[in-house]
């Protein structure tokens, strides 16, 4: 029975006051009936917030999997989750009116665009820079804190509905029992049956009223499992139902929420262990270092122990590292390395296959007869019973050639490594190949460099010998040459064998020098030295030079305080300077040199009124053996890379201006000593 039908029983019932109550329950049932509609309004007002934060989360939900897998599926369905919140928030600016509502749904409105702006701008990375990059950003993202934003600003909506519901619902109750009452005051004769006709309302009314009151507050303070199961068929018993129905999708999106989190919790902790790995790869480049590193990131988080195999160019395995947290298994690995190693063509052996396929192997339960078949000897039979693994993954480590080892985790758990755990394998794979590349390239580059220290150290040693017996005789023949056409023949040659000899000389120096620089051996003798008196004594090496070329030399030395520098070496800075301006300007030319403070430090310029140098070969000329295409008289190209190195080890700057057909100018500068306090140290750089 309907509850118009039970108010409609009760007034037939009270004949004798038909006009007063007929007025009276008349006046109640349109009070009842715009509660009710006040009711249904507010409860779908709740019903449209939860599925708006359920279309808010599986749009949430399509991103990840998009970032994650690349799936171009799940673009459809942020498609979908984007037309459907936007229905939702339509629907909601229609039925809200209540001005704070209308402002938090304004303020939901914009939190959800800017969680889905979030979402493109992670399908955009994942798109355009790939996986690793929309990890990054998913760590670093400001996602969650998007989704937390929009569940407060649903959870504050849905709790002003909820308060709204019950006051809307007191209010129908009131309004109830105001007109059972007037009724029964509007007729004294028809009381008995005003009463039972109360009665009867308060039964099929009230309670269910109250009942969901109770219901709207529990579910309101967060009480999600609470149900009132509703019996009948009458409009409070379906309005209880949809109240049910509300709470059951609410607790379904907050299961969901706390789903999303807790993938954003397993997320954070793959991209902390694996910076982990990337921490400890970055600790060394020596290369045993490097391998032992690998095998300690992987301990204790995915697995009890670890080994790395490297893959030799002549198709052997090395075992080239073990770790285990375990004393016990650290030990039989370590004897399983040393003893026993691994067999290309072995079909039972993990690594071996990941070897061969470039794929990873797991072994997820270990069989109970495979230590039998793959042991070696008894010997080895007997460690592979101690080391009681139960469970194995090996993933290659790849480079851009070819395998270049594998990754094998063990453990003493049988089904131990999940999917996660072999995706997480791969990476660590991926960067311990950078690393191991990485530390090769530095072995190598360190046997090179010793090498050609080696080979420099043996030739200066061997050369100058030599060089000096040639150019004492040279000398000695200069000297001794008769004064007659022949003799000044044989001097103009033993003059030419004197300056061959020189150069070779210089030559030889600025290779070791050069050496030194970079090996980080070449030693500095700091003193206070006068800018003046530098470039004094550097013009006058360089005037018999300069003047048999037919070059005129302008010295311009104003005021200058101290420096601190090695003199000898800031000599052969200038040497190296006027040097190159002697050779490369022509005969009529000027040579320039000046000093002046500026800012702490003096700056020293060599100018010339040469050809000048190109804007192409302007970058280069500090690089070391570099020298300029197509021109010649060139030197050996280290000059101005070892007076660049000087100079930046005094703590000074050096720098090239030049335009074609104008000359060139060569700047560098020195601390004043007033800079360093005036303190004179020995450094090695």
């Amino acid at each position: 029975m309907t509850i118009r039908a039970k108010i409609a029983l009760g007034y037939f019932a009270a004949l004798t006051a038909l006009l007063l109550v007929m007025a009276t329950f008349r006046s109640t049932s349109r009070a009842m009936a715009e509660s009710q509609r006040a009711i249904v309004h507010t409860l779908q007002v709740i019903d449209w917030l939860d599925d708006e934060l359920g279309a808010a989360l599986d749009e949430q939900d399509a991103v990840r999997g998009y970032a994650l897998t690349g799936d171009e599926r799940e673009l459809a369905a942020i498609q979908a989750a984007r037309s459907r919140s936007d229905t939702l928030l339509g629907e909601l600016h229609a039925l809200v009116a209540d001005s704070d509502q209308a402002a938090r749904l304004e303020s939901l409105g914009n939190a959800i665009q800017r969680l889905l702006d979030d979402g493109e701008q992670l399908v955009a990375i994942r798109r355009t820079q790939g996986l690793d990059a929309a990890i990054a950003h998913l760590h670093g993202g400001r996602g969650r804190a998007r989704m937390d934003e929009v569940r407060r600003i649903e959870e504050e909506m849905d709790d002003a509905e909820s308060r709204l519901l019950a006051e809307r619902t007191q209010r129908a109750q009131d309004t109830v029992s105001a007109g059972l009452r007037n009724s029964a005051l509007a007729s004294a004769a028809a009381i008995a049956l005003v009463l039972a006709a109360f009665a009867l309302t308060n039964r099929s009314i009230a309670k269910p009223i109250a009942d969901m009151e109770a219901a709207a507050r529990r579910i309101g303070a967060g009480d999600l499992g609470y149900r009132i199961h509703p019996s009948g068929n009458d409009e409070l018993t379906s309005l209880a139902r949809h109240l049910d129905d509300m709470a059951e999708r609410r607790q379904e999106a907050v299961a969901k929420a706390e789903h999303v989190l807790a993938s954003l919790k397993r997320e954070k902790g793959r991209l902390s262990f694996l910076a982990d790995v990337g921490t400890r790869l970055a600790r060394s480049l020596d290369l045993e270092s490097t391998l032992q590193n690998i095998c300690e990131a992987a301990v204790p988080t995915l697995a009890d122990a670890c080994m790395v195999h490297l893959l030799e160019d002549d198709g052997a395995i090395r075992r080239a590292a073990t770790f285990s947290d375990q004393a016990r298994l650290a030990r039989v690995l370590e004897e399983i390395r040393t003893r026993f190693p691994v067999r290309r063509n072995d079909q039972l052996s993990v690594v071996a296959r990941a070897l061969r396929t470039g794929a990873p192997q797991l072994l997820a339960r270990v069989p109970p007869n495979w230590p039998e078949e793959y042991a070696q000897n008894a010997e080895h039979l007997e460690l592979l019973r101690k080391l009681d693994m139960r469970s194995v993954l090996s993933v290659p480590i790849p480079s851009p050639q070819r395998t270049i080892g594998a990754l094998t985790l063990l453990s003493t758990t049988p089904g131990h490594f999940s999917e996660e755990d072999v995706w997480l394998a791969q990476e660590m794979g991926t960067r311990a190949s950078l690393a191991i590349q990485n530390a090769r390239l530095y072995r190598d580059s360190v046997a090179a460099t010793r090498a050609r220290d080696h080979v420099l150290a043996v030739v200066s040693h061997d050369l100058k010998n030599p060089l000096n017996a040639v150019g004492l005789a040279a000398a000695a023949l200069r000297r001794k040459a008769p004064a007659t056409s022949y003799g000044e023949s044989v001097g103009r040659n033993a003059a030419f064998v004197l300056r061959g000899t020189r150069r070779m000389e210089q030559l030889i120096q600025r290779l070791v020098d050069a050496a030194k620089l970079e090996s980080g051996t070449l030693k500095l003798n700091f003193a206070p030295a006068d800018p003046a008196a530098l470039v004094r004594e550097a013009v006058e090496e360089i005037e018999p030079v300069a003047l048999d070329h037919g070059l005129a030399i302008d010295v311009s030395l104003p005021t200058a305080p101290l420096v601190v520098c090695d003199r000898e070496r800031v000599l052969q800075v200038f040497s190296n300077l006027l040097g190159n301006a002697v050779r490369f300007t022509p005969r009529g030319g000027t040579l320039k040199v000046h000093a002046a403070e500026k800012g702490g430090f003096v700056e020293f310029e060599v100018a010339d009124t040469g050809a000048g140098i190109s804007p192409e070969a302007l970058p280069h000329v500090f690089e070391r053996y570099w020298q300029a295409p197509g021109v010649a008289g060139g030197g050996s190209g280290l000059g101005l890379f070892i007076a660049k190195e000087i100079v930046q080890a005094h703590g000074g700057v050096i720098r090239a201006e030049s335009e074609l057909g104008h000359g060139a100018r060569l700047i560098f500068t020195l601390p004043t000593a007033s800079r360093t306090d005036g303190e004179a140290a020995s450094l090695s750089v």
